[in-house]
């Protein structure tokens, strides 16, 4: 089937112009290349997206369209559809929401979403605590927690995103000679500024007075869509497709989670992915994404071992002192063992992981990135120094190098040798 042909037999489809403003052909050719090789499909039908996007009309789609129950930013487009044998994967539409035609009936959806509950503490530089809780509305979260504009994706947030990607994909290909379980970028593009208008018309009716400050000033930046390419539908650990949010006895939880995906190998992958970024000299997670989410979060886990959202990527290079860089290992650590916990805990309610189980999965976890950080230096790959000392062996003399880089506030010269991507 063709592009062309799927039109004609979909009424539900449609075709609109957005301005390309950034192609993986044009940034990164050998990578293009690559995927053309990969996925002769996704090339092509990349290629007429350039000049019109093909989009649904409303958030319900139908194969080979899907959209996962929570997946509210983005429609995946099965490829297999449309290149037979010789293609596989989707290409990912990101910021579409905006276009379509019962926006208006989905934000009203999202207004009725759980609020967020937020607690947020900090510690002076005496040493006092300060806490204050709070709960928020589904769309006030996403304005004033998370930045982002409720069905719409900001132009600088979508390019963000897209040169993320291409930089942990440029890395692992030039060490690994493949792609990464990562979203490949293809293309970035710019809607109309009407479009851009309607929408904040949209959410000021919504929105108290005092959060359509930010809205305008998003107003005052365009919308933005974001279109990759990822090796399967990206089914996450929190979808309810996935099974993993189900309630039940963990033994029957267990066997129908095995029946859907390969959950040792799922974790495997993560574990490994992991520590082929750290590697490479990058951080999963950037500290200033505190509030905007992370590529290890549950949400973001797909159940073929690679992540999505990899914004959150930052080079250990960025980061000045051993603690900052020991502390953000930490916390990717620490999340992806939340996660894996979550996956193997489940239910009731959503609950979360109990300590012990954050604790084992923290020690399956810190194992298999270890192990394999030593490995990649054993085999030749230059590490950024401020690794090394969390790589020895599991003793009192490896604990006291990584307290000590705990307690270096000091910023890091340039690192001779170390990837900085």
């Amino acid at each position: 089937m063709t592009i062309d042909e799927l039109l004609r037999e979909a009424p539900d489809l449609r075709e609109l112009a957005a301005r390309p403003c950034w192609s993986l052909a044009v940034e990164d050719r050998p990578l293009w290349d690559r995927l053309v090789e990969l996925d002769p499909a996704a090339a092509a039908l990349a290629e007429r997206f350039a000049m019109t996007l093909v989009l649904p009309r409303r958030m319900r789609v139908s194969p080979p369209l899907w959209r996962p129950r929570r997946h509210r930013r983005a429609f995946y487009l099965e490829l297999t559809e449309l290149g037979g044998d010789e293609s596989s994967g989707v290409l990912a539409v990101k910021g579409s929401e905006v276009t379509y035609d019962d926006v208006d009936a989905q934000l009203e959806a999202l207004g009725e979403w759980p609020p967020y509950r937020v607690t947020l503490s900090s510690r002076g530089a005496d040493g006092t605590e300060i806490g204050v809780a709070t709960e928020l509305g589904a769309l006030e979260g996403f304005v004033v927690l998370e930045r982002k504009i409720p069905c719409a994706l900001l132009l600088d947030d979508a390019l963000a995103e897209a040169r993320a990607a291409l930089r942990v994909q440029r890395a692992h290909v030039a060490r690994h000679g493949e792609l990464a379980r990562v979203p490949v970028p293809v293309l970035v593009f710019e809607w109309p500024g009407e479009i851009a208008a309607r929408h904040v018309e949209r959410l000021r009716s919504r929105l108290r007075p005092h959060e359509h400050g930010f809205v305008q000033r998003a107003a005052d930046h365009p919308l933005g869509c974001y279109v990759y390419h990822y090796p399967s539908i990206p089914l996450r650990v929190l979808d309810d497709e996935a099974g993993s949010c189900r309630p039940g006895p963990h033994h029957e939880r267990m066997a129908e989670l095995d029946q859907s995906f390969d959950v040792e190998r799922a974790i495997d992958d993560w574990i490994e992915l992991l520590a082929r970024l750290l590697a490479l000299g990058l951080l999963p997670i950037d500290p200033t994404s505190v509030l905007t989410g992370n590529c290890l979060q549950r949400q973001n886990l797909v159940l073929d071992g690679g992540f999505v959202d990899v914004d959150s990527v930052v080079a250990m290079a960025e980061l000045g002192s051993a603690r900052a860089v020991v502390g953000a290992v930490a916390d990717a650590v620490s999340t992806l063992a939340e996660s894996v916990a979550f996956l193997l805990g489940g239910p009731p309610g959503l609950r979360c992981p109990t300590p012990a189980e954050v604790t084992f999965a923290q020690h399956v976890v810190w194992e298999g990135v270890r192990a394999q950080l030593a490995a990649e230096a054993a085999a030749g790959a230059t590490l950024d120094p401020r690794l090394l000392p969390l790589i020895g062996e599991p003793c009192a003399a490896t604990l006291r190098s990584v307290f000590a880089a705990l307690e270096d506030r000091r910023t890091s010269p340039a690192l001779p040798g170390a990837d900085t991507p």
